[in-house]
C-alpha cells in the first residue's frame, strides 16, 4: 500500500517503516510507521511499547481519550506510546460504512497526540489468529508490548472471538499487562449519547456540525489537493478553490462556513459542498471562496474545517441573486468570527 507524503524505507520482506517527510526536515512529528504482516519479525531498532487497539476512524473524543491515556502511560514507564491499527483499505472490517477518514488524515491526528509509533496491520495475515495467538505472537512476540490499551467493547482474534477481559488475562499471562480505558459518552443539553463514528456520519448528513464537533473533539477537515474548475467564481469578482470530495460520506450539501489551513496559516472560508447547480451540475466537490487571501494554491494541498452549516445548495436564477447572496454569506461569517473573536 502507499501512503502519500511518507517516504519509504525498506527493512525486510514483511516490515516496511515510513518517516514523516516533515520529520525528515526537522519538524515536530515523530510518529513512525510500521506496516506489518504477521509472521515478521520487528526492525532491529525498535524499543518496547505501550500500544493502543483499534481502528480508530474519525479519531474521536472515545479514540482520543484512549490515545491520550496510552502516551501518558508510556512516559510514566519508559516506552513508545503506539497505535496497532488497520489501513483504510480494510474494508472487510465494515464494508458498508464510508471512512470518515482517510489513513494519512489519521496518522496525522495520531501525530498531533503525541503517539510515536504507528503499526498498520495486514487485515487477512492476522484475522485468522486466536485470540491468544495474536497477543503471544503479534503484540508480545513481534511489536514488543508491555502494555495494552483498549475500549471496553474492544474484539480481537479470530471472528471476533475475544474481548477486553480477554486482553487482560493474556497479557497477564505473558507477564504484561492490558488496562481497559472508554469514554462512552457525551452529555448534550438535551441529552447523553454514545461517542461512534456512526452517529458523526449522521451528525454531518444533516449538517449539523456542531454536534459533530463536539464528538470528534476537532472541526471535521476536508482535505484535498486544488484541482481547477470552470473559473465562474473568478469571473465573478469571487475567486475559489476546487477540492475534490467523495459523496460516499454523504456530507449534507450545502454551504458552510469554514476555516481554511495553508502553509500553516488559517483563514475564513465559503464553502459550497455539492455539484453547484447554477452552472450545470458536475461531480460533488468542495468549493471555497478563502477570505483575504490571494494566491495561486493549484496543485497545493489544503484543509478546511466545518465550521457551521448555513444554507441549502441550490441553483440561481440570475448572476445579480447569486452575487448577492455570496455577499449576504460572506457578511455571515464575518460577523461569526468576530464574535468569536469578542
Amino acid at each position: 500500500m502507499a501512503v502519500d507524503n511518507f517516504s519509504v524505507i525498506h527493512y525486510n520482506y514483511y516490515i516496511i517503516i515510513w518517516l514523516c517527510d516533515t520529520c525528515k526536515k526537522g519538524g515536530g512529528c515523530r510518529v513512525r510507521i510500521i506496516e506489518y504482516k504477521h509472521g515478521a519479525g520487528i526492525a532491529p531498532d525498535s524499543a518496547d511499547i505501550a500500544v493502543c487497539l483499534g481502528f480508530f476512524d474519525g479519531v474521536h473524543l472515545g479514540h482520543r481519550a484512549l490515545i491520550e491515556k496510552t502516551v501518558r502511560v508510556a512516559r510514566e514507564r519508559g516506552l513508545v506510546p503506539a497505535v496497532f491499527t488497520f489501513p483504510q483499505e480494510s474494508m472487510a472490517l465494515k464494508p458498508d460504512a464510508a471512512r470518515l477518514y482517510t489513513t494519512e488524515e489519521k496518522l496525522k491526528i495520531f501525530a498531533s497526540l503525541g503517539i510515536e509509533l504507528v503499526i498498520l496491520a495486514d487485515f487477512d495475515s492476522v484475522s485468522g489468529l486466536s485470540p491468544a495467538e495474536f497477543v503471544k505472537n503479534v503484540l508480545v512476540g513481534a511489536l514488543r508490548a508491555q502494555t495494552a490499551l483498549c475500549g471496553e467493547d474492544f474484539r480481537f482474534g479470530h471472528r471476533a472471538s475475544g474481548g477486553s477481559a480477554d486482553l487482560r488475562a493474556l497479557m497477564a499471562e505473558c507477564g504484561r499487562d492490558a488496562i481497559i480505558h472508554d469514554m462512552k459518552y457525551f452529555d448534550f443539553p438535551d441529552g447523553r449519547v454514545e461517542i461512534s463514528a456512526t452517529l458523526i456520519r449522521k451528525y454531518l448528513s444533516e449538517g449539523d456540525i456542531t454536534r459533530a464537533t463536539a464528538l470528534l473533539g476537532e472541526e471535521y477537515k476536508l482535505s484535498g489537493k486544488v484541482v481547477h474548475g470552470r473559473g465562474n467564481g473568478k469571473l465573478y469578482g469571487y475567486p475559489t478553490v476546487n477540492t475534490e470530495l467523495s459523496d460516499a460520506l454523504g456530507i449534507r450539501h450545502g454551504v458552510y462556513h469554514t476555516r481554511v489551513k495553508i502553509g500553516g496559516k488559517v483563514y475564513t472560508g465559503l464553502t459550497n459542498v455539492g455539484v453547484c447547480p447554477t452552472f450545470g451540475a458536475r461531480e460533488v466537490h468542495a468549493e471555497t471562496f478563502i477570505l483575504d487571501f490571494d494566491g495561486d494554491l493549484y496543485e497545493s494541498e489544503i484543509e478546511i474545517g466545518l465550521v457551521e452549516y448555513l444554507r441549502e445548495e441550490r441553483a440561481f436564477a440570475t448572476k445579480d441573486e447569486l452575487l448577492r447572496e455570496i455577499e449576504e454569506n460572506i457578511k455571515a461569517v464575518r460577523e461569526k468570527d468576530r464574535q468569536v473573536g469578542e
